[in-house]
């Protein structure tokens, strides 16, 4: 579950320009490629896909970490008893 959790916040995140220039457009009327009006959102997509993606790497790397200590533990435990 943990896994799923993460992807879904790095998608969040590097695609929330995105999602605010749709909104915008929608509500405006204008265009979302339009840098006048909703499309300035964009140009936010220049700090939010490394952000996303840092997100991404960090919580695999923590669930990663966590897995791997788990089924050692358990194994430690199996050849103990």
């Amino acid at each position: 579950m943990p896994f799923i959790l993460v992807i879904f916040i790095s998608l969040v995140i590097a695609g929330s320009p995105l999602m605010l220039a749709a909104v915008s457009s929608f509500s405006t009327g204008g265009g979302m490629f339009d840098e006048n009006s909703s499309g300035v959102y964009i140009w936010y997509l220049f700090i939010s896909l490394p952000l996303g993606a840092l997100v991404l790497a960090v919580g695999l790397t923590i669930v990663t970490i966590r897995f791997f200590s788990k089924r050692s533990a358990s194994k430690k435990l199996q050849g103990n008893a």
